[in-house]
């Protein structure tokens, strides 16, 4: 049965079938293969286990890491927290912030807790708001107004009495009581002004040290409320946590968590793939250095700047000096700011020359300077723009085979739909099996991965300062290419082919040449890819 929705068809009766993991549940969005859920042991190029994977999240010990939604990360963090209490003998909230002073790093927090010793672990409390610390008493004595022991049982927020109702007292540690209505409000606002708010609120009682406990939220707000809270107390476990990365993008709610040491792709359930030490998208070969350079390059206004730097000059007038471009073939210039004449080539004003020193298109006192290098102040301005020119051309290569790239594995994208549709027909029409079909989906994948990986190819080829490295991977990249063009034009006339009804043969001897024809180069481009892989991080 086929359902079609949102504009791509989805293989739906699978369930008893051993199927590429890729065509399931697929559309032709912008990711490996849309909104599919890819296995967890998916490495991204396509040998899909037999049978459809369980829905279970299981950790990926060969990757070293888990993939979690939002909704299991808060039993995560407080398996965390219970493991903690009991080494250190602390209560809940104490350890949280405790966790959270050491970025929910267990064993960094076991070292330094059972290295402090009475008075020094008493200090570190204060430190970070999870003892009272009495010198505040002193420090400012309004705040004692509000302690349990001497307040005079009125509630200094809103001037009720304190009541066994909405106006019960309440307090943290240090004593300053508030009445119940106050502490969820002041709560509410906390969480609604987002994570910092939140999570580094402390006591109503200005002046106090004690920051606002885990228990305290759980305790004044109500059931919605406190959900909302929770997303900024997940939130604090994923974002200061070095082994937690969310999946970066739109839409999904999915997080990576480090358990030991592996590669650093990550192959999200949404379908999607990145790199857990930038968060960016997959990106190999081009470092996370070299990307981050890359993303600022296109997106600052240093092109720009660069542009300028090849194409124009100052205006020579010391009280001017704006940029010009040349952009007819007289050497007469004329600044349209302050409106001085001079020559493009030498910079000189043009009153000085005429037809004696070449006229419009040739200037003898620039061919003089640079012959006797009197005047090597022009020659130097010459080189500067001929190395921006030069840069600038260097780019404007590698930036359009990046964009090319990137629109071939697009055009890969958009053929998930059709070969979806292929396949589910071939299979009920001409009586193929889904496994003699399923070289199909793994080659598309491969195909996709490769243009992906290609594009990023040229990233780090612009940064390459290596020569022979260079020239190698330049070699490697046109090996991939051509590979790329021939699979994508052997899946193209394949579904040419299919639509036009063309049966292959009673025999199905053609189907299976084109078929091991078709494995082979995919084969032959998943090697090429590893190998330039390898090649660009020597």
């Amino acid at each position: 049965m086929i359902d079609a929705t949102g504009g791509a068809f989805k293989l739906v009766e699978v369930v008893s079938s051993p199927f590429p993991t890729m065509l399931q549940n697929i559309s032709s969005t912008d990711s490996w293969f849309g909104a599919g859920a890819a296995s967890q042991n998916d490495d991204g190029w396509g040998d899909s286990p037999e049978g459809i994977p369980e829905t279970k999240l299981m950790p990926q010990n060969s990757q070293g890491y888990v993939i979690k939604p939002i909704s299991q990360i808060k039993d995560i963090v407080m398996i965390i927290v219970e493991r903690l209490m009991q080494l250190t003998t602390l209560n809940e909230d104490k350890t949280i912030m405790m966790l959270r002073k050491y970025n929910w790093n267990e064993e960094k927090l076991k070292t330094v807790w059972f290295e402090l010793e009475g008075e020094d672990a008493e200090i570190m409390l204060r430190q970070i708001g999870a003892k009272f610390d009495t010198k505040i008493d002193e420090s400012f004595p309004f705040t004692k107004a509000t302690r349990r022991d001497q307040n005079s049982g009125i509630c200094a927020v809103c001037y009720n009495e304190f009541d066994d109702g909405e106006f019960a007292a309440d307090s943290l540690e240090c004593g300053h009581e508030f009445c119940r209505e106050d502490w969820n409000q002041y709560l509410v606002a906390k969480v609604n002004e987002g994570f910092q708010g939140c999570m580094n609120a402390k006591c109503l009682q200005t002046e106090c040290n004690l920051k606002v406990t885990h228990s305290m939220y759980k305790k004044h707000l109500k059931e919605e409320e406190f959900k909302h809270y929770e997303r900024w107390f997940v939130k604090s476990y994923t974002d200061e946590n070095k082994n937690a990365r969310w999946c970066p993008f739109k839409g999904c709610e999915y997080c990576a968590i480090y358990q030991n040491s592996g590669i650093k792709d990550v192959n999200c359930l949404c379908g999607e793939s990145y790199c857990f030490e930038c968060g960016e998208e997959l990106h190999k070969p081009a470092s996370c250095e070299n990307l981050k350079l890359w993303i600022a390059k296109n997106s600052s206004e240093s092109d720009s700047l660069v542009w300028i730097e090849a194409n124009t000059k100052k205006c020579p007038n010391k009280m001017c000096l704006k940029p010009i471009e040349k952009n007819q073939g007289c050497n007469h210039m004329t600044c349209k700011q302050c409106g001085h004449h001079f020559c493009w080539l030498c910079l000189g004003d043009w009153k000085d020359h005429g037809s004696a020193t070449g006229g419009y298109y040739k200037c003898n006192i620039y061919e003089e300077a640079k012959k006797s290098d009197t005047r090597a102040e022009f020659l130097s301005l010459e080189e500067q723009m001929q190395r921006a020119r030069e840069e600038l051309n260097r780019f404007v290569f590698h930036y359009e085979r990046f964009s090319n790239h990137q629109k071939s594995k697009k055009h890969a994208q958009d053929m998930i739909g059709r070969l979806n549709f292929a396949i589910e027909e071939l299979r009920t029409k001409q009586n193929y099996t889904l496994p003699e079909l399923q070289f199909l989906g793994d080659t598309l994948k491969v195909l996709i991965r490769a243009r992906h990986g290609l594009k990023y190819t040229y990233v780090h080829a612009y940064y390459q300062k290596d020569a022979e490295l260079r020239q190698i991977s330049q070699y490697s990249q046109e090996m991939l290419e051509k590979f790329c063009e021939q699979i994508d034009e052997m899946l193209s006339h394949f579904l040419e082919v299919y639509q036009a009804q063309y049966i292959f043969s009673t025999s199905l001897t053609p189907f299976y040449q084109e078929r091991d024809r078709i494995i082979s180069f995919a084969k032959a481009t998943k090697q090429y890819y590893e190998n330039i892989c390898g090649i660009m991080r020597m």
